[in-house]
């Protein structure tokens, strides 16, 4: 149910949380914690259930470019534990999710991030493989929005695309394909 006062209460919690943050990177000992990552990723949950922005290619992608850039802070050297692989995985899934969103081109820096992963973790779940696919087509569609790619040359990227993630379906197991019930 739509509700007036619990939009201004979340509102007013999503600005005092940014102000939090705020104050978190002023000091990059305390901007290179987890749980400020973590807040930078739910800020640009909040931000896109909400529409709390016009749908700009920036608003899309503001918090999980700063998130982004307090890996680079960190350092990814430093990334070792569990659960901070768990958060990387995060921030690459956020960023393809808003750039197809917005139309903007995958930044360079998440392939860095991927790469480490798959270094550390030889991470290769459908949904890793998935993601892959969504870069792809995020850069394809960027590439349409900027006018680089004919509608012919575009046509035959899809059906290039098209076939690998029909490949991607043939090759999961049966629990992660879909069935109709």
């Amino acid at each position: 149910v739509y509700s007036d006062t619990a939009l201004a209460a979340a509102r007013e919690r999503y600005t005092s949380a940014l102000r939090i943050i705020s104050k978190s990177l002023k000091s990059s000992k305390e901007a290179a914690k987890d749980t400020v990552l973590l807040a930078s990723l739910l800020l640009d949950v909040f931000e896109k259930i909400m529409g709390s922005k016009l749908r700009t290619s920036r608003s899309w992608t503001s918090h999980v470019n700063g998130a982004l850039a307090l890996v680079r802070l960190r350092g990814l050297e430093k990334f070792q534990e569990p659960s901070e692989f768990r958060i990387l995985r995060c921030i690459c899934s956020h960023c393809v999710i808003s750039c197809v969103a917005s139309g903007s081109p995958v930044p360079k820096e998440l392939n860095t991030v991927r790469a480490y992963i798959g270094k550390c973790q030889n991470f290769q779940d459908p949904i890793w493989r998935l993601l892959d696919l969504m870069i792809n087509y995020a850069n394809i569609r960027s590439k349409i929005r900027r006018g680089i790619f004919s509608k012919e040359k575009y046509a035959g990227v899809f059906a290039e695309l098209d076939l690998k993630l029909q490949t991607l379906e043939l090759d999961t197991t049966p629990s992660w394909q879909y069935s109709t019930t």
